[in-house]
Order: structure tokens, then sequence, then C-alpha cells
């Protein structure tokens, strides 16, 4: 009879990096190839820096990478170093980390215990460019001057008993998150987390180096815009248009195919009128001036800087909302010739701009110069007036029922003399208004 094999698992104080790529698996999803290419990049400046740091590279979990040190200070200098070897590249690679401290059992091939959960899952809450740290390791890091870090909050993490506070590294060349952009993975105790928006801007990229554009796809993903595809081709995206129209494009100048990215803006200019946002290597004055002719919103020059992308986003969405505005008095003095009203408007969340359907808007509230936009999801407080929010809404689905009110018929449940009922949100209708919303009700 043979005896039992030793058991070879010891247990190791340690501190733990856990570091992965954002965005990695939906861009495996639709590019593999592209997806490869960056991980391979990833996976070459982890092997070139951590040994600086007297790292061990313990395993790969796909695009997640688990390293450990002998120290804290350690580990942080090093996730320093990463970051700034993955910002370097051009283009840059998303990358989130988190440190963790603590004991670790070990065998032959892996590394388990609460501590590399723990690491993982403030990983996961960061933003591209972050290093998130527990309390444990701030506090290890507490005389180092040169390593500071922000406080974030206090959080219940997923099968981790009690709660953990986080910090985030400050300095070049790290992101530090605002609480309200740390990553849905926990339950803040001590922060607000306000749902995501339920809808957004969404981007179709077109760029034939699929490496710029997954870096592309990436950023405007952890911005909160949608992403509807990457295509290669002017034909490419010419089809996906048709088969699903995005709200934006952004259309790299120079691709390969029959058509160019301006020869295939000004065929999107003149069969949809979708807003082009050019990106090209190539600024000088030739390719300017012909770009001009396909009427692009926007003109950026590559490399460029993820911030002034996504301005320029900003800026156009503006553009496009008073382009909706100037349109409403023409629509209004001859409906028969005027375009179908849009469907959607664009409201500002934070610091971006979301798309919110018209039809999933329950009502609208008035506050002084203020309006408050509710869903059944979550509610938009914006700083624009009653008036000029009901001026882009459809005077056949929404009326007003109170000089502070304009409600969505559609969500109308029941009434009595004084009020409409919204399920239990209760809406006050004034006699100035109840004759034209009884007229507008169906009623037997």
């Amino acid at each position: 009879m043979n005896a039992e094999a030793p058991d070879s698992s010891y247990r190791q104080s340690a501190a733990i990096l856990f570091a992965d790529v954002a965005g990695y698996t939906a861009l495996m999803q639709q590019h593999e190839q592209a997806a490869l290419a960056m991980l391979k990049q990833y996976k070459q400046i982890i092997y070139e820096e951590s040994p600086r740091f007297a790292g061990e590279v313990v395993q790969y979990y796909g695009d997640g990478c688990l390293l450990l040190f002998a120290s804290a200070a350690e580990a942080a200098r090093c996730a320093v170093s990463l970051q700034r070897a993955f910002r370097s590249q051009s283009p840059e690679l998303s990358v989130r980390i988190g440190i963790h401290q603590g004991e670790v059992v070990r065998d032959e091939a892996h590394v388990y215990g609460d501590c590399v959960n723990i690491a993982a899952r403030i990983e996961s809450m960061g933003i591209p460019g972050a290093v998130l740290l527990s309390g444990e390791v701030q506090a290890a890091l507490a005389e180092d001057a040169s390593l500071a870090a922000a406080p974030l909050g206090k959080y219940a993490l997923r099968h981790v008993s009690q709660p953990v506070e986080i910090f985030a590294l400050t300095g070049d060349p790290l992101a530090v998150p605002k609480p309200e952009q740390l990553l849905r993975k926990g339950i803040a105790y001590q922060i607000d987390n306000t749902p995501e928006p339920s809808a957004s801007l969404q981007i179709l990229v077109v760029e034939d180096d699929m490496i710029v554009g997954a870096h592309i796809s990436m950023v405007l993903a952890e911005a909160g815009y949608g992403v509807l595809g990457l295509m290669p081709t002017g034909e490419a995206a010419l089809a996906q248009i048709r088969t699903l129209p995005p709200d934006l494009i952004l259309m790299d100048v120079q691709l390969k195919g029959k058509l160019d990215g301006v020869d295939t803006a000004a065929q999107i200019y003149q069969e949809f009128r979708i807003p082009v946002i050019f990106l090209t290597a190539n600024a000088d004055a030739a390719t300017f001036t012909r770009a001009k002719s396909a009427f692009p919103y926007a003109f950026i020059q590559k490399p460029f800087q993820p911030q002034a992308l996504l301005r320029a986003i900003e800026l156009v969405v503006q553009r496009i909302q008073e382009e909706q505005e100037a349109q409403a008095p023409a629509a209004a003095a001859a409906p028969a010739a005027s375009p179908p009203r849009p469907d959607h408007l664009f409201v500002r969340d934070k610091d971006r701009m979301v798309k919110l359907k018209l039809g999933d808007i329950r009502y609208v509230e008035a506050e002084r110069n203020y309006c408050r936009i509710h869903t059944q999801q979550r509610q938009y407080l914006l700083s624009t007036p009653m008036k000029a929010v009901e001026g882009h809404l459809d005077p056949e689905q929404f009326v007003r029922t109170h000089r502070s009110f304009v409600v969505n018929l559609a969500a109308i449940e029941s009434l009595d003399e004084y009020y409409l009922y919204l399920g239990d949100q209760a809406i006050p209708l004034s006699k100035a208004y109840k004759d034209a919303v009884l007229q507008r009700l169906n009623r037997m």
C-alpha cells in the first residue's frame, strides 16, 4: 500500500499585487488578434519591471496577474513603475492594480487565501491607471512620504466578511478615482453609489489598427459611452450603420480598402447625417483641407490624450443638442415638411453627456431654475429651466399637470380629484391644467 503524499502547502506573509487589463474580456470577444497583441505587451512589461522590486509573478488568470512581494513598500513602488510603463505605451495600456497584504497559503503551483481574494476585489473597483490599496497597506506606507495615498472610503466586498477601507496612491503618472468613479463591485459604507445611467451615447469606432482601435474603445467604455463596434474598413462601417446606426462615429482618415476615411465620412454625411470625428496621424494642410469636404464635427491628431478625445465628444454632443433646438421653431411652423421629432435627448450626468430616451421619462419636476427628470431607475438634476426641457418633449406624449410638473401620459396608472398616480408616486393635478389633462386621457 502506497503512503499518502505529504501536504506540500505552506503559509507565507506577503504583499499581494493584483493587476488586470480593463475591458480585456469584451475586446477578446470582438477582436481576438488585437486582444492577444495587447496581452503580450502587458506581460512583457510585468516581466521586465517586477524583478527590479523583488516581485514574484505567481500566476496569470487570463489578463489578470498575481504578484507577491516581501513588503508593502516594494509592491507599491512596483505598481507605480508598472503604471508608468503601461501609460507610456502608444496607445497606452489601460490597467487597474490593487494591493493588499497578509498571510497566504502556497503550494507548488498556486497561492490561496482571503488576502488574495481581497487584493483581487480591490483591483476590480479601480479605474485604468490607478493603484488602489487596502487600509493595511496604507498603514504600512504611512511613514513613507514618497508613497502618498488618498482615502476613498470603506466598502463591503463580495465574499469578504469585514468592510475594507480603500486608498489610492497619488502622484504622476497615477490616476486617482473620485469615489463615484469606483466600479460597482462593492457596497459603500460611507459613499453614495449612484446607479449608472440606463443609456449612453452609442459610438462606432472605424480604425484599421486594431491595437489603436482597442485603446479607443477602452477609453470610451471607461468614460461610460457605449461602443457599437470596431470596424477596420469604410465598407464594413457602412454595413454596420445600415444595420444599427450609432449616435457618433470616430473615423481614422487612413483606412485600408476602396474607401478611405474621408470617402466613407462623405457617404455617411450624404446618407445618414451622423456626426463624424476624424482621428488621424496626418495633420498636414492637404489632409485637413480634404477632410473638411466631408463636414466632420471635429479633427483630432494622433497620438491623442484620452481627455482631449472625451472633451471633443462632449462638444459634439452639445452641438447636436443646439442643432435640435434650432430646428424646433421650424418644425412648429411647418410640421408636414419637418423631419421626425427625435425620440431622445442628451443630458449631463456628472462629467459626461448621456442619451435618455423620451419614453423612459416618467415625469419632469421644476425646482426653481433647475429641473429634475425622473425615470424608473434614477433621476437627473439639470441646470435648465422646465420650459427649456418641455420644448424637447413630444406634446403628444407629455402633458403639464401643474406649474411644476410635466408627466408622461403612458406612465399614468390612476387619478383622483387632486392627483395623478404613477405607481406609488402622486403627482399634483392643479385646477389650471385639469381640463386639458382629462381631455388627453382615454376616459370612458
